[in-house]
């Protein structure tokens, strides 16, 4: 019986070269929050312009009735003391 002549050896698997690693994801950088435009002040309101108040002319005083002038009054002499008719 002619010996079977061994079969070859395997030839050894090649060994797969590991993957090439995953490129780290970048993070992602924050969101800058948007600007908030700066609120301009308020001009305060200039008070409205109080129109001047027109000076009161002072009341005239209503003019007073000139007072009739009162006639002198006669003096009266006591009856019975006049000279007419008296006797010396």
């Amino acid at each position: 019986v002619t010996p079977v002549a061994p079969t070859s050896p395997v030839a050894p698997v090649v060994p797969v070269a590991p993957t090439s690693p995953v490129a780290p994801v970048a993070p992602v950088p924050p969101v800058a929050p948007a600007p908030v435009a700066p609120v301009a002040p308020v001009p305060p309101e200039p008070p409205a312009p109080v129109a001047p108040v027109a000076p009161v002319p002072p009341v005239a005083p209503a003019p007073v009735a000139p007072v009739a002038p009162v006639a002198p009054t006669i003096p009266t002499e006591p009856i019975g003391s006049s000279s007419a008719g008296k006797t010396r």
